[in-house]
């Protein structure tokens, strides 16, 4: 058995231990990725700390694969973490490209697609964490469906539901 002290001491180094990202600035930043991706970080998990993190004038250019993966201006996928007092501005994000063998046609007309990219001008998605949504500034930010895109471009299609659809756009998704 451990001592209260020594359980106090073991709860503090776990907390020394978690990952953080503070007060990083990104400007003029460029990615081009096809998997989970963030001007700060492609993924935070396990209790990240994602606070007071800027990025502007950027370009996060999104080929779309197999797999799904999220973008954010910030961080790509989140879980078990928290955000805050970041801004995202003048930034850009483009979709591009698509494998052929996720759509599915109907009688000849795109009907189904398992391409389900999350993009969100902060986190791309957000599982389980915590978005303090009042200390995030977006602004000036725009996206773009390049012409290899096309079949994820029509806001009724199954593809787009997961583009900045949650927290006025700053959450590709969350659950």
């Amino acid at each position: 058995l451990r001592s209260p002290s020594q359980a106090h001491a073991t709860a503090q180094q776990n907390e020394k231990r978690k990952s953080k990202a503070e007060r990083c600035e990104v400007v003029r930043g460029y990615i081009y990725s096809n998997g989970d991706a963030g001007f700060v970080l492609g993924s935070a998990k396990n209790g990240a700390r994602v606070i007071g993190n800027n990025a502007s004038s950027g370009t996060l250019n999104y080929y779309a694969v197999i797999e799904n993966r999220s973008n954010g201006g910030i961080v790509g996928y989140m879980e078990a973490s928290t955000i805050s007092s970041c801004n995202v501005s003048n930034t850009k994000f483009i979709l591009a490209g698509s494998d052929e063998s996720m759509h599915s046609y109907f009688f000849g007309n795109h009907h189904y697609c398992k391409l389900q990219p999350a993009m969100g001008y902060v986190v791309g998605t957000l599982v389980s964490s915590a978005l303090d949504a009042d200390t995030i500034g977006i602004s000036g930010n725009s996206y773009e469906l390049q012409s290899d895109a096309s079949l994820v471009g029509n806001e009724s299609k199954n593809e787009s539901r997961f583009w900045f659809r949650e927290y006025d756009g700053k959450v590709g998704t969350s659950r």
